[in-house]
């Protein structure tokens, strides 16, 4: 029978979890993640913890970590297409997984609360997905569009669970959802956004090697909106100094100022050494700053 009350214990574990998913000794994400499933499955009684990105209409996971306590096993993304035969996503829709789609909003839900222990046996996504899988507690957050975090908790054995436990998952929800953003950001790279149809043309100008001013002739738009372009930024800046006065500029003009001291009738200073004394003490900088 499943637990009624709330104990002392179950407060210090409560503590615990919060803890480790504020971890900011400089761990890295995904094993702070792996410590907060470890704890998440103690504490409500799981065979298995799960976290996961779930893209439902796109049918695509970035990134997914699980563990049952003895193996902790880390996978990338996994994408199916729309005429895909998999069984998850062939009864995808039919099942309570797609609830947090439908609804958009945070939510810890449980298989027992839709189907009795009859049904969940002769449900297809347990007959032919999850079949050693006796009952689930899911918690899933939006992310983005479409996009929701969500954390599962399986049990293959055992007495269902119960209201305490989705409980305490939805007391630990709010506080584990960053700790989960971080994590998937911490492994997926972020998406540029599409280039509109008039960002592509500017670059396909900018490509072809013309100017700012001549692609803004050519679109019949300003130079401000070329130069604001995705990518332009990537263009060799103009030159705007005048030649000579970088590195090797500096450099002529002591070798000019040299010769002209080395025949001026008050200094008759040696023109060499003159350019010794510039070498050496120029010299140095000369791999630092390059042809400015």
């Amino acid at each position: 029978m499943s637990r009624t009350t709330i104990t002392s214990f179950d407060l210090d574990r409560l503590r615990e979890i919060v803890d480790v998913a504020n971890d900011a000794s400089g761990s890295s994400a995904v094993d702070v993640t792996f410590a907060v499933l470890d704890r998440v499955r103690n504490l409500i009684g799981g065979d298995s913890a799960t976290f996961l990105d779930l893209n439902g209409a796109a049918r695509r996971s970035r990134h997914l970590q699980w563990t049952d306590g003895e193996e902790y096993i880390t996978e990338g993304l996994y994408e199916v297409g729309d005429d895909s035969d998999d069984p998850f996503w062939k009864y995808y829709e039919s099942s309570s997984c797609s609830l947090p789609d439908r609804l958009n909003k945070p939510m810890v839900i449980s298989d027992r609360q839709f189907y009795s222990e009859w049904e969940l046996a002769r449900n297809p996504m347990t007959m032919e997905v999850f079949p050693d899988v006796y009952d689930e507690i899911l918690a899933a957050s939006p992310c983005g569009p479409g996009i929701n975090l969500r954390l599962l908790i399986r049990r293959g054995e055992g007495p269902p669970f119960g209201d305490l436990d989705t409980f305490l998952v939805r007391l630990l929800q709010p506080h584990l959802q960053p700790l989960l953003l971080r994590t998937l950001r911490s492994v997926v790279p972020p998406v540029e956004p599409p280039l509109t149809e008039r960002q592509r043309q500017i670059l396909g100008l900018v490509q072809k090697g013309m100017t700012n001013q001549q692609v803004a002739n050519q679109l019949s738009i300003s130079p401000g909106t070329v130069r604001k372009a995705p990518g332009e930024q990537l263009r060799p800046p103009a030159r705007t100094k005048p030649r000579g006065s970088g590195w090797r500029g500096l450099r002529g003009q002591w070798r000019r100022l040299a010769a002209r001291l080395a025949v001026h009738e008050d200094f008759r200073i040696d023109r060499d050494l003159v350019l010794d004394i510039v070498e050496s003490s120029l010299g140095p900088l000369a791999g630092r700053l390059g042809d400015l």
